[in-house]
């Protein structure tokens, strides 16, 4: 187990939270490949859960 809450965040990734720049991507799905995939809308969001996730 973690010596500490796993929901407790730092005060840098609140930071990082409260400082970093709007982008247009609002979505993110983790591939089995280690890396993400980044979707802008809802459906192709939903899109990308199906070919990175439901295989």
């Amino acid at each position: 187990m973690p010596p500490s809450p796993i929901s407790v965040s730092s005060k840098t990734s609140i930071e990082a939270a409260i400082l970093s720049e709007p982008g247009e991507y609002l979505f993110f799905v983790a591939n089995k490949k280690g890396s993400h995939y980044f979707s802008k809308t809802y459906n192709e969001h939903l899109e990308a859960v199906k070919l990175y996730q439901l295989k």
